[in-house]
């Protein structure tokens, strides 16, 4: 029951009542409607693809160091050699 201010206004219960209905007699139309949808659905496509390649090339270099240097010399291990010493500091 519908009343004072919500009286005008519509109710829709199912999805399928908001959704406008668009009657086309000609399938001529829905073709060259398709082929244009379909060529805009590429274009956006290849925007968002080179955006997003954008994006992740800039993270990318942003997260790799610049100045890194490179070792010239081998590496070089040490052996420990552990030693006694008495109370004296003589060996």
């Amino acid at each position: 029951m519908k009343q004072n201010e919500n009286s005008r206004k519509i109710v829709y219960s199912q999805h399928r009542d908001i959704i406008p209905k668009i009657l086309k007699d000609d399938e001529e139309e829905e073709e060259d409607d398709d082929d244009e949808k379909q060529q805009e659905i590429e274009k956006t496509t290849l925007q968002t693809k080179e955006a997003l390649e954008k994006i992740v090339n800039v993270r990318l270099s942003a997260a790799q160091p610049k100045n890194v240097q490179t070792q010239s010399q081998l590496t070089r291990f040490e052996i420990y050699q552990v030693q006694t010493v008495t109370a004296f500091g003589c060996v």
